[in-house]
Formats: C-alpha cells, sequence, structure tokens
C-alpha cells in the first residue's frame, strides 16, 4: 500500500511497479480493489519464482500457513531487463 501512495511520482519518472505474492488470484485481486491498488499483484502460488529470486524467508517453518511468504523486497530493473539494485530487509521472521 505504501507504494500505492508513491506510484504516481514513480510512474511520472518511467518506474513501473509490480508486486508478487504466493497468494491467489482471487485474494489479490480482492485485496488491490480493497485498498485501490494501481499496479500488478502477481501471483505465485508454489513460490516458485520467489525461490528462483532467492527471497524466500526461510524463518517460516512449513507447516504454518503463511510458509512461502517472500521477504520484501524490491528490484530496480532496466528497460532491457537487467537488475540494476536490490533493495531487501532481511531476516524478517513470523511467529
Amino acid at each position: 500500500m505504501e507504494l500505492e501512495q508513491s506510484r504516481a511520482l514513480l510512474e511520472k519518472n518511467g518506474v513501473a511497479i509490480a508486486a508478487i505474492s504466493y497468494d491467489s488470484r482471487e485474494i489479490l485481486a480482492d485485496f488491490s480493489r480493497k485498498h485501490s491498488i494501481g499496479y500488478p499483484l502477481l501471483s505465485d502460488r508454489a513460490s516458485e519464482v520467489i525461490r528462483r529470486f532467492g527471497i524466500l524467508n526461510m524463518n517460516m517453518a512449513p507447516e504454518l500457513r503463511s510458509y512461502g511468504v517472500p521477504h520484501p523486497v524490491a528490484y530496480l530493473i532496466s528497460p532491457d531487463g537487467l537488475v540494476m539494485t536490490k533493495y531487501s530487509v532481511p531476516n524478517i521472521s513470523t511467529v
């Protein structure tokens, strides 16, 4: 939701936003409607992309419903698809 507050300024400066979650498309669509999110929310149900990006939060026990949640990360990607910068918050755990 914080990204949504900055979206207009970011887009004005040529920055596109997308977010990825292990939540279903339906959950993400509902969240997007409720919070007026104007950027794509992508569903990664099996956390395959989350794993490939190396951002799976391993502090979550596999038996927890929240297992598969990624660490909060932002990537700055160039127009030709190269990752320029990665901003992350490491070691967030949920009890």
